[in-house]
């Protein structure tokens, strides 16, 4: 994924909220809008400007939320998590 490098304070939340606008998923959020998602998740906006934004359903019903945590307890980091199960690390964000 490459990304610009912007000073600090060019995604405000308002900034970060219209480009939200362009996607239907987090993770097409994620791929395409990456400044703005970092942006999002260094100050806790994620969720609030998601909210518009389809959730996968879980397959088979596998990622139970205990399974999920109990998987993501395994990485330091959440690139860590989303690099080693991103089944999990899709279900939980």
């Amino acid at each position: 994924m490459e990304h610009k490098n912007y000073k600090r304070g060019f995604w405000p939340k308002e900034r970060c909220i219209d480009e939200t606008i362009k996607y239907s998923s987090r993770k097409m959020f994620q791929k395409g809008g990456g400044g703005a998602y970092a942006a999002a998740i260094d100050n806790g906006w994620l969720d609030e400007i998601c909210n518009h934004m389809r959730r996968p359903a879980p397959s088979n019903n596998y990622w139970t939320k205990e399974r999920y945590k109990e998987e993501a307890r395994k990485n330091k980091t959440m690139s860590q998590f989303r690099n080693n199960c991103s089944s999990a690390f899709t279900i939980a964000w």
